[in-house]
């Protein structure tokens, strides 16, 4: 049996510590290095088209550096965004420049802002046909509209050569090669408006998963989208229409973590429903839409006004339906549930709160009859009905509307439907955190959960696709949202197999706290029984329109405080991380929103190490600097266990070991004790007898010295289980014996 969870528990370790989700990009070296795709129709632009990604320009001497283009060898047809370069633009080095046909209308950038010499930045660039004479071309940098010019642009002419990336027209005239980095780089046959740009920026979408790209007709994401290519080891088409990319004279695929690091460090995004919009799954015989005997439906929900009809969540069924989740219509402004064609209902009292993240979680059991409503992890109401199951029906699934045309104005995020009526702290236990088949265990209660992360596709089994009608669209910030709005969800992913913050590990409170416009908020968690040596880390989920004009404090019990931020951040409305010393991220200003690890202005470690029971309380202040707001919805404390000198000698431990837990058998708290002689990437693993992941205890970087963590087997069943240690140099398994 250790040799078979040997074989199923094998975990290939990367750096993880500071952010979850991986990226890489295309390194290009100013002299030979291309990237070609085909000639392809797609790749033919009429009347409208927007072209952008992320470029980490490392010079701009000489003659001007190509981006993207299609300009054939006689210059006479085609398209070429490029970077102005010193010699073929004096004093516009670092600008951008769109040729038209060929080089026959040539869009030069004059307006002050330029690209950034040796880091990221976001560039866009929009063409609209408009007869008779005013055609229109727009520059964006960072999301910000830089120069537009208006001008009668011959209709385009198409190119029959191929595309190439980070070169001129053929692979033998290096004249215009880019010395850089390429990243999400993307063609649109569409203009993106000034709205969506900077909003869309950040979100590395994946619609490769539609074979059949048809079934996006009607969406955002048909025929306007083209290409969209993310580089992430390879220069394959994530649109659906496999435009991929060969690499040629060196061009190759590298970097790590978060590239660039300032607009994907949070990696959360979500959908956005803005009225006659929505998302659908056809349906079958015992689909995973078929909630049967019971079922819990959840959803992170943020909606932009109260509307006179209901705006659904999710709904099944166009005839006779089984259910639906929705928001009531006003007065009543609340969550309701509704069951079988209206025959069983049950609706909250009290109103959610506009623009603000709110947490619905609906479940039902056939045996008793039982519906209930929680509410960001409180239950809100229940009702009995008589027992039944829900009813069946091959109709579609819907997200963001209902049969009766009860559309969602606003977003939703991390989709989750189970099998099963889920406990006030089942809900709880993956509030603020994303389930996806890394996290999640197995077994048949949890049916599908959709994260949005620039895809709609079901993150457990991967094999179901929520197809995007009409606009739908993936979003990161809302910064629209203005004073007292918030952006993305309050989720937080630290590593693949993140077990969320409702657990033993983490004290948490989820009190929600409104931040007014200069004024300060203050919470406090009661810790006791917490005894040793301690390192500390502190997870906070917030929203706030202004980050620079917020300062975090953290106080011990003794009185001692740091602060975590203080007026960093600048306008983006998003501080979700855990501060940790170990963190290979500082919170500064190059990091909003700030990422899932960063280390805080003033170290953890200034605060107590030990005697720590006692009230921990945290604070935020809004400074006043502009007229804004924002929210906290969690934060916690962590304890991590250190006994620092080993062999009763002066010296760390000169040795990786995992010992034995103690007690063993247990019932139900034991205790696991390692060593490591050096900084490590450490991680410790539970596994039941079938080799299924029970939970993560460690999974973050630690300093040499001597560690005890413990588990609580309260939830789980008695029975043989096994506990994985692992590092990058060292790793072993255990078996232990829990007895109720």
């Amino acid at each position: 049996m250790e040799k078979l969870l040997l074989i199923l528990c094998f975990t290939v370790l990367t750096n993880l510590y500071s952010q979850y989700y991986y990226n890489q990009y295309a390194n290009f070296d100013g002299v030979n290095d291309l990237l070609i795709a085909p000639p392809n129709p797609d790749f033919n632009l009429d009347s409208a088209f927007t072209i952008e990604g992320w470029i980490f320009v490392q010079d701009t001497i000489g003659t001007n550096k190509t981006i993207i283009s299609t300009v054939n060898s006689s210059l006479s047809s085609g398209y070429a965004l490029l970077v102005q370069g010193s010699s073929s633009n004096p004093g516009n080095a670092g600008k951008l420049q769109l040729n038209l046909n060929g080089g026959n209308n040539n869009f030069v950038q004059t307006a002050a802002t330029r690209l950034a010499l040796n880091g990221w930045s976001h560039f866009s660039v929009s063409f609209r046909n408009a007869a008779p004479n005013n055609d229109t071309i727009r520059f964006y940098i960072n999301g910000t509209l830089i120069q537009s010019f208006t001008s009668n642009v011959p209709p385009l002419s198409n190119s029959s050569d191929s595309v190439r990336i980070g070169n001129w027209y053929t692979p033998v005239n290096f004249a215009n090669a880019l010395r850089g980095r390429l990243d999400d780089l993307r063609i649109y046959k569409t203009v993106k408006t000034s709205a969506i740009i900077p909003t869309d920026r950040g979100i590395p979408l994946g619609m490769d998963l539609f074979f059949n790209v048809s079934l996006l007709s009607g969406s955002n994401y048909y025929r306007f989208l083209v290409s969209a290519w993310n580089f992430n080891g390879n220069g394959n088409d994530r649109v659906g229409s496999y435009n991929n990319l060969s690499a040629f004279g060196g061009a190759f695929y590298g970097g790590n973590g978060f590239n660039p690091d300032n607009y994907r460090t949070q990696g959360n995004y979500y959908m956005r429903f803005p009225g006659s919009s929505w998302l659908s799954a056809d349906d079958g015989t015992n689909s995973i839409y078929d909630l049967d005997t019971a079922c819990t439906i959840e959803a992170w929900v943020y909606i932009d006004a109260y509307r006179t009809q209901p705006q659904t969540i999710v709904s099944k069924g166009t005839s006779g339906y089984s259910y639906i989740l929705a928001i009531g219509s006003s007065p009543s402004n609340s969550p309701i549930f509704i069951l079988n064609s209206g025959t069983k209902l049950i609706q909250s009292s009290k109103a959610i709160l506009r623009r603000v993240w709110t947490h619905i979680a609906a479940t039902y059991v056939s045996s008793t009859g039982q519906m209930s409503l929680f509410v960001n992890g409180v239950l809100d109401t229940n009702r009995t009905f008589s027992a039944g199951n829900i009813n069946l029906t091959n109709d579609s699934f819907y997200v963001g509307r209902s049969l009766f045309g009860e559309y969602m104005y606003g977003s939703i995020d991390a989709i989750k439907i189970s099998k099963y009526a889920k406990s006030q702290l089942g809900i709880q236990s993956f509030l603020h955190t994303s389930v996806d088949n890394l996290n999640y265990s197995g077994g048949a209660g949890l049916q599908s959960s959709y994260n949005f992360e620039g895809n709609t596709i079901d993150n457990i089994s991967n094999g179901n696709i929520l197809i995007p009608r009409i606009n739908v669209y993936f979003e990161r910030l809302n910064n629209t949202g203005g004073a007292g709005g918030a952006a993305q969800a309050p989720l937080l992913r630290t590593s693949n197999s993140d077990a969320g913050f409702q657990s033993t590990a983490y004290f948490i409170s989820n009190n929600r706290l409104h931040i007014g416009n200069g004024t300060t908020i203050r919470d406090s968690v009661l810790i006791n029984n917490i005894s040793g040596t301690n390192r500390l880390s502190v997870v906070l989920l917030m929203n706030h329109t202004n980050a620079a004009d917020v300062t975090v404090n953290l106080r011990a019990p003794n009185g001692t405080n740091i602060n975590l931020i203080a007026s960093l951040g600048g306008t983006n409305n998003d501080i979700m991380t855990v501060f940790d010393d170990l963190a290979d991220s500082l919170a500064n200003t190059s990091l909003v929103p700030f990422s899932m690890r960063v280390r805080p202005v003033i170290p953890l470690s200034s605060l107590p190490q030990s005697n720590q029971n006692g009230y921990w309380r945290i604070s935020v202040t809004d400074n006043a600097s502009t007229a804004d707001s924002g929210r906290v919805y969690m934060w916690g404390l962590k304890f991590i266990s250190t006994v620092g000198v080993q062999n009763g000698n002066g010296n760390l431990p000169d040795k990786f070991a995992m010992y034995q837990n103690y007690p063993n058998p247990f019932n139900p708290v034991t205790n696991f004790k390692f060593q490591i002689p050096k900084t490590s990437f450490v991680k410790l693993i539970i596994y039941d007898l079938f080799g299924r992941e029970v939970t993560t205890l460690v999974n973050e970087k630690l300093n040499a010295g001597t560690y005890e963590f413990k588990w609580d087997g309260s939830n789980y069943a008695s029975g043989v289980y096994f506990y994985r240690f692992q590092t990058d140099e060292f790793k072993e398994s255990r078996k232990m014996l829990f007895i109720k």
